[in-house]
């Protein structure tokens, strides 16, 4: 949907001309919200109770005829409450930034909470590019973990003057401490680096840069040490390479300093400088959780205090911390004996498998319904089903994320399948193998077309039989051959080199690099390669090939999946 809609009728006294949402328009909504463009969403109250924490409760009395005006535009307002809805969310990926941002803000505001980590989660994406928008949107809704990601890309470009007036006290303390200690390793490394003597030109024309101009002539090593104040401005190296002359050697020494001074040099510095303390505390109670965030790697179970146990027949039973309420109405017992008591209405409203409240079993104290999954996987699911802001799974190891994920997809929690997704991203290319299974297993077209370009060279047709569904495996195959062909054609045209086997005195190298597609993810066959040409010009053309093999999977048609109804219909 657009957010704009074409100009009401501008009589007077006219109505204003209103477009009922495609896809909020229930006959049966018990509420109706009218967008800052005349959008018209018929909703309903239990869900917007539920799956928010500022909407008012459902039993909150509203007339039919009425609506309630608010501030947003139609097209964040579609994307916001399809997230309030027990359904498969839409993807952000391709979301303009500007509304992005947009849309972000909303989620904060309605507190909608499955929307909030995953536009936290794509502001993680975007943040290399726009780390000034991510800064200031974080500050405002105190969003700690993605403040101290920002960190390393922005401490080295930004002054303390420019955030003085930005960041609370609470942020801008730590955020102080990491800046001077980034300044203290930035002039350290350039103080031990090699002692560069030319000196800066010397004319009347000249303007040295932040400079007396009645100053004694600089050497660009003392120049230099200027760089971690005012590198960031845009002409500094500029202005560097010119008053050096632009001789070849000081501008090779600059861009060795430059380079150090880029964010990741910071990011090399985090461990060592966060490591010793970085602590933000949030500014409000709302942390219902966690009291203090150390910018430390903590595990998330750490966050959570240990449950108490009980003793059930011949089972000890651990209660859960967290979900132990005393109106609970339904009591789950995970696989390794964590006892959950929670609230029907919750799992109804929040996931697509669990049976509508009215169906589930009665249970007391001495009744429960045993679930196959670990307490830890349980714990974190159940978080994802109340209205709440959810925990972080940074801390997660891969077999965790890759049992909460499975277990998002059983019991269909969408707000953690799309998180969980999100994370699995992160895991490429060193998991790929393992993403591609679960993908295929639940059918993530996205992320099968992800991880691809990835496999498509390392596993052969005969190891993915198995593992890809019909509809997935004839768009593999076909991609996989392009990739082959490609191949092929490119160590065809390397050139005829004819150096030969130097045992058998037979084949020769160029004859025998037309085995690399089908053998090149194997390391040992590069080793042996290596060995039976040892020229080196051998080795200058089998490193050349590799190099092609690597680079082809950008100069083929991508893999593309038909649709799971058009499959299925064929």
């Amino acid at each position: 949907m657009a957010d704009s809609v074409e100009a009401p009728n501008t009589a007077p006294n006219a109505p204003p001309t209103v477009t009922p949402s495609d896809i909020f328009n229930a006959a049966d909504a018990d509420v109706v919200i009218l967008s800052s463009d005349n959008f018209e969403f018929r909703l309903h109250k239990k869900n917007l109770e539920f799956l928010s924490g500022a909407f008012p409760p459902a039993d909150t009395m509203t007339s039919p005829n009425e609506f309630v005006r608010l501030t947003e535009p139609g097209g964040t307002l579609e994307i916001l409450f399809q997230f309030v809805y027990p359904q498969r969310f839409p993807s952000l990926c391709d979301l303009e930034i500007d509304r992005l941002f947009a849309l972000a803000e909303a989620a904060e505001k309605y507190e909608v909470f499955a929307l909030m980590n995953i536009c936290e989660a794509r502001l993680r994406v975007i943040m290399p590019k726009y780390p000034r928008r991510v800064l200031d949107f974080a500050v405002k809704h105190n969003h700690i973990i993605l403040i101290k990601e920002v960190a390393p890309i922005l401490v080295p470009y930004i002054p303390l003057s420019d955030l003085a007036e930005v960041l609370p006290p609470h942020l801008y303390k730590p955020w102080s401490l990491y800046r001077s200690q980034w300044l203290k390793e930035a002039i350290t490394l350039i103080t031990k680096s090699h002692p560069h003597n030319c000196y800066e030109k010397v004319d009347r024309d000249r303007v040295r840069w932040n400079a007396p101009s009645l100053a004694a002539p600089l050497t660009l090593h003392q120049s230099l040490l200027m760089a971690p104040f005012e590198h960031h401005t845009s002409k500094y190296w500029e202005n560097l390479a010119l008053q050096y002359d632009n001789k070849e050697c000081c501008l090779s020494i600059i861009k060795a300093v430059k380079s150090h001074l880029q964010p990741a040099f910071s990011l090399l510095l985090q461990r060592d400088v966060l490591s010793s303390g970085f602590l933000l505390r949030p500014s409000t109670s709302t942390w219902q959780h966690i009291v203090i965030i150390t910018m430390n790697d903590t595990p998330l179970e750490t966050l959570h205090h240990h449950p108490r146990e009980h003793q059930l027949g011949d089972l000890m039973i651990k209660h859960s911390k967290v979900f132990n309420a005393a109106d609970a109405d339904i009591v789950i017992l995970s696989s390794d004996n964590v006892q959950f008591r929670l609230h029907r209405k919750r799992l109804e409203l929040s996931s697509g498998l669990f049976p509508l409240a009215a169906e589930l079993p009665e249970t007391s104290s001495k009744e429960v319904v045993r679930l196959t999954e670990s307490g830890k996987t349980l714990d974190l699911l159940f978080q994802f089903m109340y209205p709440q802001r959810y925990p972080s799974l940074s801390g997660l190891k891969v077999d965790q994320l890759l049992a909460l994920a499975e277990a998002a997809e059983k019991y269909e929690v969408f707000a953690l399948m799309n998180i969980c997704e999100l994370h699995l991203r992160a895991l490429l290319p060193k998991y790929s193998q393992r993403v591609l299974k679960f993908a295929a297993k639940h059918d993530h077209d996205a992320l099968i077309q992800e991880v691809a370009p990835l496999l498509v060279s390392n596993m052969p047709l005969s190891e993915l039989a198995g593992v890809l569904p019909p509809r997935m495996y004839k768009p593999w195959s076909l991609y996989r051959e392009r990739w082959v062909h490609k191949a092929v054609i490119n160590i065809a045209h390397v050139g005829p080199h004819d150096c030969y086997d130097v045992r058998t005195n037979k084949l020769t190298l160029h004859q025998s690099l037309l085995s690399a597609p089908f053998n090149h993810n194997d390391p040992k066959f590069w080793e042996d390669l290596a060995k039976i040409y040892p020229r080196n010009c051998c080795h200058i053309t089998i490193k050349k090939v590799q190099t092609l093999l690597e680079k082809i999977v950008d100069n083929i048609t991508p893999l593309q999946l038909p649709h799971p109804a058009a499959a299925t219909e064929n």
